[in-house]
């Protein structure tokens, strides 16, 4: 220890630390080291999510598969866009809606799970991915426009949803599509079927026309 005034060496003296050259004196606790006081480690990682709310607003890993945490109730819009490291995306069972264009263009999304609770497919939402297959399940309240359209990989549809439900444009330019398994009480995606409701707007069996348009499936239909 050093004095403060001269620097030069203090010895201790009745509990008081003394200078031996200037004489200045001072406490003991003057030179004792100081206590850190809400010390604390910073993150400075981004978080894996960023969450609004229950809405996932967007994703910032680069994970091949993703969870998306229970309590989330709504995939954003944009969220997931343009990802080209997901291949699998697990939900969990809180999540209700999948708004625009959440993951659209997700080139190497090949296969989803959990997703049999979500009740909203908002336009878009996974226009250009790459699954091969997908549930339209009986809790699907709503499917926006194109939102399973110009998906390249898409082979198999299962329609089953418990209400008749409004279709633009659903899973056009999908071309390999050449498996649709469906219950036609609810949906009939012929022409015919499509001027029945516009003849009739008191049948409750909504459809359009162009639902499947540049399908293979599509040109089987009569």
């Amino acid at each position: 220890m050093q004095c403060k005034t001269c620097g030069g060496p203090l010895f201790l003296k009745d509990d008081i630390l003394v200078c031996k050259y200037c004489n200045s004196t001072y406490l003991k606790e003057e030179f004792l080291p100081k206590k850190v006081v809400n010390e604390f480690i910073v993150n400075t990682q981004k978080p894996e999510f960023t969450v609004r709310g229950n809405t996932i607003i967007s994703y910032n890993g680069n994970k091949s598969q993703v969870v998306i945490p229970n309590g989330i109730i709504s995939v954003g819009a944009n969220a997931f866009k343009n990802n080209l490291a997901i291949n699998k995306v697990i939900f969990s069972s809180t999540v209700k809606s999948i708004e625009k264009n959440a993951f659209e263009n997700c080139v190497n999304l090949i296969e989803i799970e959990g997703y049999q609770g979500v009740s909203n497919f908002d336009d878009e939402c996974f226009k250009g991915a790459g699954l091969t297959s997908i549930e339209i399940g009986k809790n699907v309240n709503s499917l926006g426009k194109n939102c399973f359209a110009n998906m390249p990989n898409l082979k198999v549809v299962t329609y089953v949803p418990n209400k008749n439900l409004k279709l633009n444009k659903t899973f056009a330019n999908c071309k390999n599509l050449t498996q649709v398994n469906m219950d036609r009480f609810y949906f009939f995606p012929s022409f015919h079927g499509y001027l029945e409701v516009k003849n009739n707007p008191t049948n409750a069996r909504y459809t359009y026309s162009d639902a499947f348009s540049g399908t293979p499936f599509f040109s089987n239909v009569k």
